[in-house]
């Protein structure tokens, strides 16, 4: 009787045990994937730009480098267009602060409707965007500046005050291949080009300065845009 006491009790302390871990078990797995989820929405925090939604520009300096490696293999490229809202500070003057935040949203909105899957869209800081455009040879390039600019430029801003806003948008496009890709350099000429963009919106012609060192895009032709010279010191 005693043996057989001794056996059960054994048993039952082996369930008991048994139990235990698995609602330990339990119970971490839960906590790990509670802690997925917070280092999930604190990436989403860390990386989103909290007004418009876009890639941060935390985001950007983290992951533009792994773009530029990609366009380095043989047969890629790497596009980039820079873009900037004109006369923002008027916008913020008349018709103030929430009104600008108003337009940079709508501004942000239109430049990711521009884009293809797998294209970044990023807030720089401020009224500037940047957009990655991974294997986007010049001609893909300049079809996303031009219907950017036209869409944005055609159709009026409502602000919740039930007033318009016209609002318009300079643009400097440039697309380079591998190998040798200077990721700094080409965001440097992208801006370059936006300068030169900002310098002719007076003329009264849509501001898009693109680069003028053409590669074939399968599907699209030459557009039909102003163009700028390259750098002296351009190369690849």
């Amino acid at each position: 009787a005693q043996a057989l006491s001794a056996t059960v009790n054994s048993r039952i302390v082996r369930v008991i045990i048994a139990g235990g871990l698995a609602l330990l078990f339990v119970g971490a797995l839960r906590q790990i994937r509670s802690l997925k989820r917070d280092n999930r929405r604190l990436y989403e925090l860390a990386t989103r730009d909290g007004l418009t939604e876009l890639r941060s520009r935390g985001w950007f300096q983290v992951n533009y480098p792994r773009f530029v490696e990609r366009a380095n293999y043989p047969g890629h490229c790497l596009g980039l267009i820079m873009a900037d809202i004109n006369s923002f500070k008027a916008i913020n003057d008349n018709h103030g602060h929430t009104a600008g935040d108003e337009v940079i949203r709508f501004v942000a909105k239109m430049l990711e409707a521009a884009c293809r899957p797998g294209d970044a869209t990023v807030r720089y800081g401020g009224e500037e965007f940047v957009l990655i455009l991974p294997d986007a040879p010049i001609q893909v390039v300049e079809r996303i500046c031009r219907v950017a600019e036209e869409t944005i430029r055609n159709t009026p801003v409502t602000l919740a005050d039930s007033r318009t806003v016209q609002v318009t948008v300079s643009f400097g496009g440039i697309s380079r291949p591998g190998p040798n890709l200077d990721g700094p350099k080409l965001l440097q000429w992208a801006d370059d080009r936006l300068t030169r963009a900002k310098d002719l919106k007076g003329s009264g012609a849509p501001t898009i300065v693109a680069d003028s060192r053409r590669q074939r895009a399968p599907g699209f032709g030459a557009l039909p845009i102003d163009v700028a010279t390259p750098d002296p010191d351009e190369t690849g």
